[in-house]
């Protein structure tokens, strides 16, 4: 899923955010810590509306590249991976938890139709 923000200094951050998860994507498929360096653009905190939004995806990318490490260092682990799941366009976004096969079949940000495609459970409690 793409998402589209209204002011354009959050959409600049946005891209490279996703740009950076699909690198992190790469580096799991290839099994190799790549290049993951990328020019972020120069931005003031003031300039920013959409930082709530934005604090969240650092988090999910923060989370993800930490499963990275572990996952390289360590063959048997299983990573969970995160998403960013919006059920409407305008809805508050949350992450969403979920393995590394379905990590490959997602995009940074995941909407209902895609999380339940195929009639393929996602979110299933294993206790």
């Amino acid at each position: 899923m793409i998402r589209k923000l209204k002011y354009k200094k959050d959409m600049e951050l946005l891209n490279t955010m996703v740009l950076y998860n699909t690198l992190l994507k790469e580096a799991f498929k290839t099994k190799s810590k790549t290049n993951l360096k990328l020019n972020v653009p120069s931005f003031k905190t003031e300039e920013l509306t959409m930082i709530t939004e934005l604090k969240i995806v650092l988090n999910c990318l923060k989370h993800n590249y930490k499963q990275l490490i572990r996952y390289l260092n360590d063959e048997e682990y299983s990573p969970l991976m995160k998403v960013i799941y919006l059920s409407t366009p305008d809805c508050y976004p949350v992450h969403l938890k979920i393995s590394l096969k379905e990590y490959f079949n997602f995009d940074l940000y995941v909407n209902k139709e895609e999380l339940f495609k195929n009639n393929t459970p996602v979110l299933t409690n294993k206790w």
